[in-house]
């Protein structure tokens, strides 16, 4: 095969062409690997020309279309295999083993319930294919207990097998299992989902770690973890660890970590994973993708990626081979269709996609019920914003949250992990931020009557520039990106041309909780 990804610096990837190196230089082995598979590569000489070739395959290898230089025959799903989740029982630090289904057409889930289709894995009790189980809208997750050896995947078998050729573009035959070291997952609040082997990771994100051993990896430098629950499966318990790989170590500590986590758990670390964030319009953001309506336009999205020059793929539906999408300065639209698919980037094919998934659902802040008494009058906060006239303001939650003040001058006042708070000597500008799990659930702004101007510190806001309120801001909590200031932002930087600060609180998808309020009022003109 011609191209390869190239892992050339400290936690940088880029796509690389083997005439564009030297077959008499010397490469590390663990330099390159196949954009396919995730496997590595070595840099070989064939004829007049250089070419990437696998090594010997082994038991515990993937299969690999690119080990012939063959066409894929195979669906993007097939040879994903299907996904593992873990879920954390309520008010238990107990996790169990979840596999995951996609939906299935509703002809194919008809012809299942007629024909009585069931679906088994090794050891396990059969599970018939029917509409009260499996869905033609969402994922259905079945519970599993127990984890193949190490280095070995979980095996499916569809019963009767002539319908297997129905199933396999929608649901893979296997699973990815574990490694030596365990799995990692991501950290969501309905649990995580299986980072697949072969996949990237990145660094100072945090993620689950599912493990037999209690004590830290040798290369303990730049891991920080602490167990947080048990996976109980039938004859073995895991421990479940929340970790996070630190970017702020030496060149040979992370040489020393990425080795270790390629070697041990078949992932690559870099310090900026590839990913494709949807800008416009709104969507929804699920565990396993983000729900779009067939009947939007074009998706536009914001490329992330520690490449020079990233590539984006598109694969639609059930389509074997992907299509390249054009990149503007890190900007691509990605057609709607009334299909699912699965947005690439750098790699064609790799679990840590964006996966879009066709539905129809209202956006909603997340549901966190707050009463908010003013002038001794309670009352359910309804809504994203409550406008209040006291000084004096009584905020109670049935949940912890985190609640932030930020006074008309600047000053700002946090509390945290708390479902009851007073906030007093307030005045008119004053704004009160309510934050759940990192998600912003509700605004409380002050009017006691007075017509003011917003001011910082004495200095008005529209004497201050955007990348000036960054600045200033920047060290203070940040919470995920609201939807609605996104739109605001987006439509900003399209008048008033191209703004890196625009595009870096756009592309990391989160800002500090000050300038939620001040930005709404420079994107809607009020300064």
């Amino acid at each position: 095969m011609k191209t390869a990804i190239d892992f050339y610096v400290r936690g940088k990837q880029k796509e690389a062409h083997a005439d564009d190196y030297d077959r008499n230089s010397y490469y590390s082995s663990s330099r390159f690997i196949c954009p396919e598979c995730g496997e590595t590569v070595h840099l070989t000489h064939k004829k007049d020309s250089n070419h990437f070739s696998h090594y010997k395959m082994k038991d515990n290898s993937p299969q690999c279309d690119r080990r012939v230089d063959g066409v894929p025959t195979d669906s993007v799903y097939e040879r994903l295999g299907l996904p593992l989740y873990i879920r954390k029982k309520a008010d238990s630090s107990q996790f169990n083993l979840f596999m995951g289904f996609r939906p299935l057409p509703s002809s194919i889930l008809e012809m299942a319930e007629r024909e009585q289709v069931s679906i088994k894995l090794a050891g396990e009790r059969n599970y018939r294919v029917n509409r009260e189980r499996f869905s033609v809208n969402q994922t259905f997750l079945m519970p599993i207990d127990y984890i193949p050896p190490a280095g070995q995947n979980y095996y499916l078998t569809i019963e009767p097998a002539n319908k297997l050729t129905l199933f396999k573009k929608y649901w893979s035959n296997y699973a990815d299992g574990f490694s030596f070291q365990g799995a990692l997952f991501t950290v969501t609040e309905q649990g995580g989902r299986k980072v697949r082997r072969g996949d990237v990771i990145s660094t100072d994100k945090e993620y689950y770690w599912v493990r037999k051993q209690l004590q830290l990896p040798y290369c303990s430098d730049g891991i920080k973890m602490k167990q947080v629950g048990q996976l109980i499966c039938r004859t073995e318990n895991y421990y479940v660890f929340q970790v996070v790989f630190h970017s702020n170590i030496s060149d040979n500590a992370y040489n020393r970590l990425s080795q270790y986590l390629r070697l041990e758990l078949k992932l690559h670390l870099l310090e900026k994973q590839p990913e494709f964030v949807p800008v416009w319009p709104p969507l929804i953001k699920k565990e396993d993708g983000y729900l779009v309506n067939p009947n939007h336009p074009d998706i536009y999205g914001h490329i992330v990626s520690g490449n020079e020059t990233p590539k984006t793929y598109l694969y639609q539906g059930i389509k074997e081979m992907p299509d390249e999408l054009l990149n503007q300065n890190n900007v691509v639209k990605v057609p709607n269709t009334s299909t699912d698919y699965v947005v690439n980037i750098d790699r064609k094919y790799v679990s840590s996609g964006t996966h879009f998934i066709q539905g129809n659902l209202k956006i909603e802040a997340y549901k966190c019920d707050v009463y908010i008494t003013d002038n001794e009058e309670s009352m359910l906060m309804t809504g994203m914003q409550k406008e209040v006239s006291a000084e004096s303001v009584i905020v109670d939650s049935k949940l912890k949250i985190e609640m932030y003040l930020v006074r008309e001058n600047g000053e700002i006042e946090s509390v945290e992990g708390v479902t009851k708070y007073k906030f007093e000597k307030l005045g008119t500008g004053d704004s009160i931020y309510l934050l759940h799990k990192r998600n912003l659930t509700g605004i409380i702004t002050v009017n006691l009557g007075s017509v003011h101007e917003e001011k910082i510190k004495g200095q008005s806001v529209r004497e201050y520039s955007i990348e000036e309120l960054f600045q200033k801001y920047k060290k203070n909590k940040r919470v995920r990106l609201p939807n609605q200031l996104k739109v605001q932002l987006v439509h900003l930087q399209k008048q008033r041309g191209l703004n890196k600060t625009i595009e870096s609180i756009l592309s990391v998808g989160e800002i500090p909780v000050p300038m939620i309020k001040l930005l709404e009022d420079m994107t809607n003109g009020r300064t």
